[in-house]
This record gives C-alpha cells, sequence and structure tokens, in this order.
C-alpha cells in the first residue's frame, strides 16, 4: 500500500472538524488505501482507530477520532505540543563562570593579564555573571558568520 501525505492531511481535517467526538469509519468512506494512511496515522499517535482482519485484509472496527497530538499537528503554531516542547537551558552560576574562565585561559593574553581577568570573574556575583552571559550571546550572536561556521563544525 501506498501511503499519501494529501489523503492524510483530508482524513485529519475531516476529522478535526467532529472533535472531540470519533466518527464510525464508513462515514469517512475509507478504501484499502484509506486503511493503510489510518493505520499510519494512528501509529503515529495522531489519529485513534482499531483495526480488525477479515477475509479481504484489514478493516476498521471502531470509531475514528483524531487526537489532541493530531490537532495540533495541523494548527499553524503547533498548538500545546509546540508549547510544551519549549527547550529552557539553565547554568549554573559556577559552570559559567568555568566557560569563561576556559575561554580567557585558552587565549592569547599575555599570563598574567589571564590570571588576573579569571580572578576577576571568580569574584563576580550571580547578577553580573548572568548579565555579562547574556552580552557574551549577543556579541556570538553578533558575529553570525562565526557562529554558523562553529554550528557547521559541531554538526559535522
Amino acid at each position: 500500500m501506498k501511503l499519501n501525505r494529501d489523503r492524510q492531511r483530508e482524513i485529519l481535517n475531516e476529522l478535526a472538524a467532529h472533535y472531540p467526538s470519533s466518527v464510525p469509519g464508513s462515514m469517512l468512506g475509507v478504501s484499502n488505501e484509506d486503511i493503510a494512511n489510518i493505520a499510519y496515522l494512528t501509529e503515529h499517535g495522531l489519529v485513534q482507530a482499531e483495526f480488525r482482519r477479515n477475509g479481504m485484509g484489514m478493516v476498521l472496527s471502531s470509531f475514528v477520532g483524531i487526537t489532541a497530538a493530531g490537532m495540533d499537528f495541523l494548527a499553524d503554531d503547533g498548538g500545546l505540543t509546540a508549547i510544551r516542547g519549549v527547550v529552557t537551558i539553565k547554568f549554573h552560576e559556577e559552570a559559567l563562570k568555568a566557560i569563561i574562565e576556559s575561554k580567557i585561559s585558552g587565549s592569547e593574553l599575555p599570563e598574567e593579564e589571564k590570571s588576573s581577568l579569571m580572578r576577576s570573574v571568580r569574584e563576580l556575583p550571580g547578577e553580573t555573571i548572568k548579565q555579562l552571559t547574556a552580552r557574551l550571546v549577543d556579541l556570538g550572536l553578533d558575529n553570525m558568520p562565526r557562529a554558523i561556521q562553529a554550528i557547521q563544525s559541531l554538526i559535522s
């Protein structure tokens, strides 16, 4: 059976029109190709459906309904799935200091200047480290060509 993205979208849209209710499979006018597409959507959690075998192959044995994940899939903004999927990154103050110190240590500054600068960084209060980190991120993004090179080298 060939999967058909356009038909999958049509099925999802048909089911979305009835959300949160489910509809009898017969109401969708399902063909053998539709069974494969509905099974595929079910396996991905976008649709709820049950199947049974008969002499001709697989048939829907129950109502078919779109899931919340299916509704989010259709939403232009990704729905609650996108909102809930936001990743928050938190760095402990000491970890940020260590990262900054390592960059200072690897710089081409004279040794006594490195030592003095690293000592100053170790003594910075948390709020200042937060402001410094935000500024360093801004500087990195302002230097986008080098940032893109870094991203590409990390990915490859």
